[in-house]
């Protein structure tokens, strides 16, 4: 400082320092809010880019904050002259005071602006989307399906990009228009499950998987007031419509029930028929002679009809035990179970495994899938070729190495020819 000027030299130092502390923390509070809500105005881009115009607006004032810090900042430092005759310390602390004010200011309404908005724009979004989701949905199924439903309330000019969308959405579920139900990936969508002739889809592919349904699901009779005597599965693994076609041609009455046509009075069984005509010639009355056997050798319950579930002991029908049925079906018949050691590596296990099922790399088997390599012998003895049970059981080398293994375990192993006669003598042995 001059020697002119008056006041303390170290009250500019203050001064400068509030200049500095408004400008910064400005700038900070501005960064975070900018950073903060444009998190979510970016997310908004990739969902809903018509609404991002509409949540710039925490970014914009965001970087307000910034602006108002340097213009605190720009009359602070103004008012530092060194032409100036006089700057006291009271001056500095003002200035100081003034700064801090704006700049922790700026940087709390920075953070809020920040926090505020990204929470906004986000539940902007939300809701944006259940708003098309409550629309886009049923008028999607009510296009598909060319049924009238009730009208949805939007917005003029919406109506085209839902249309749009739902366009979209059936062409990308290669679904027919006009009819339901849809078949999506094999699932059928708006079939009415309450009839029973909706079912008849999942027993087909319960067939393929050779799971009967007819013959898991059977009526148990009691009084014969529930289950019916054609339709229902009950007396057989198939309904006797199926199992006595020509008869049930002639049923009058073919949704009767076992109560219609069997009474009982103790263990004297009682059989009423109602025929469009009398059964004739040889096929027809042979039907009605197995039929009477069937329905003779059939134990009636004493209480009232019920179903019961065959696929468990438990006889109440649950996914659990029908995902077991179906899991059992799909292994293959040929391929014996092996038993687990949980206190063998599982590395160990799953290359036994491997080797059990032939599916272990041996040269053999890297030639049958057009591996080149030099030559399929083994490699030990030189001999034979090197396929899983050569390698592993019958090489000298490996017959060896088991002979002291099974003497130190004080086993047997006359009769193996194989890994699986190994795997076997091991499982006997366990046991």
């Amino acid at each position: 400082m001059s020697s002119t000027f008056s006041g303390d030299e170290t009250a500019p130092f203050f001064g400068f320092l509030g200049a500095a502390a408004a400008l910064v923390f400005s700038c900070m509070g501005a960064a975070y809010g900018t950073a903060k809500s444009g998190v979510g105005v970016a997310s908004m881009g990739v969902m809903r880019p018509e609404l991002v115009m509409k949540s710039i607006v925490p970014v914009v004032m965001a970087g307000v904050l910034g602006i108002y810090g340097l213009i605190i900042a720009v009359i602070i430092s103004t008012g530092i002259n060194p032409k100036a005759k006089s700057y006291y310390l009271f001056d500095g602390y003002a200035h100081l005071s003034s700064g801090l004010a704006c700049g922790l200011a700026g940087l709390s309404a920075g953070m809020a602006i920040g926090i505020v908005g990204d929470a906004g724009v986000r539940v902007e979004e939300k809701e944006s989307g259940r708003k098309l989701e409550k629309i886009c949905v049923p008028e999607f199924f009510k296009k598909i399906s060319g049924r009238k439903g009730k009208e949805v309330e939007r917005k003029e000019g919406d109506g085209q990009r839902y249309h749009k969308v739902i366009e979209v959405a059936a062409g990308m579920l290669n679904c027919q228009k006009g009819a339901l139900p849809i078949y999506h990936l094999g699932v059928p969508i708006g079939l009415n499950m309450g009839r029973i002739n909706s079912w008849g889809v999942a027993k087909e592919d319960l067939l393929k998987e050779n799971i009967n349904m007819d013959a898991l699901v059977k009526g148990v009779v009691g009084d014969g007031s529930i289950i019916g005597f054609w339709y229902d599965c009950w007396a057989l693994d198939c309904p006797l419509m199926e199992a006595f076609p020509q008869l049930f041609s002639l049923e009058i009455n073919k949704r009767c029930k076992v109560g219609h046509r069997v009474t009982r009075r103790g263990n004297v069984i009682s059989l009423f028929w109602e025929w469009k005509r009398r059964p004739q010639g040889v096929s027809e009355e042979t039907q009605l002679v197995q039929l009477k056997e069937v329905i003779e050798r059939y134990v009636f319950g004493s209480s009232c009809d019920r179903w019961v579930w065959f696929g468990d002991d438990v006889g109440v029908f649950s996914v659990k035990s029908l995902r077991n049925i179906i899991e059992y079906n799909r292994v293959p018949p040929d391929l014996n179970p092996m038993s687990w050691c949980h206190w063998i590596p599982l590395k160990v296990r799953c290359f036994a495994w491997r080797a059990r099922l032939d599916r272990f790399p041996a040269k053999s088997a890297l030639i049958a899938r057009g591996v080149g390599i030099d030559g399929g012998g083994c490699s030990m003895c030189i001999g034979a070729d090197e396929t899983p049970s050569h390698l592993l059981i019958s090489c000298p080398f490996a017959s060896r190495v088991w002979e002291q293994v099974a003497a130190w375990c004080g086993v047997s192993l006359v009769g193996i020819n194989g890994i699986k006669d190994f795997m076997e003598i091991t499982d006997s042995e366990k046991t």
